[in-house]
């Protein structure tokens, strides 16, 4: 948690120096090369210092993820990637860790509970249950 707040703060000081070169190219109108050139390589100089202090964070961060397929579940840091909405909506099973299944063998066939529709009728169901038991 430590690590993800220093990392989230150091991406809004870097988005925040992006801004800072915009509106250092609104002000360059008003400035000489010199001046522009002083000012950029300031900007330049903590850019990369942001870039050194953030890149272990994110290699630290990114150790808890898959090294081939990294980030698949989050786009951003708060939003689901597309491929985590089709797995919610489209899957037989979803579950947020693959620890829950470590108490079944790997030939349980799962199947979801039966389920009635509004147009079935009561007694149908109720019948066939009875009858299975």
């Amino acid at each position: 948690m430590e690590n993800f707040l220093e990392l989230l703060s150091s991406v809004l000081l870097y988005e925040k120096i992006y801004f800072m070169l915009h509106d250092q190219t609104l002000a360059a109108t008003n400035m000489d090369d010199q001046e522009l050139t002083e000012s950029i390589q300031r900007l330049l100089i903590v850019m990369q210092r942001l870039d050194q202090k953030i890149a272990p964070l994110l290699e630290t961060d990114g150790e808890h993820f898959n090294r081939r397929w990294g980030f698949l579940s989050r786009a951003g840091l708060w939003d689901k990637s597309h491929l985590m909405r089709q797995i919610e909506k489209y899957a037989d099973i979803y579950t947020s860790r693959v620890s829950n299944f470590l108490h079944y063998t790997p030939f349980i066939y799962f199947r979801s509970q039966e389920q009635t529709l509004a147009h079935d009728s009561y007694s149908y169901h109720h019948s066939k249950r009875n009858n299975s038991a």
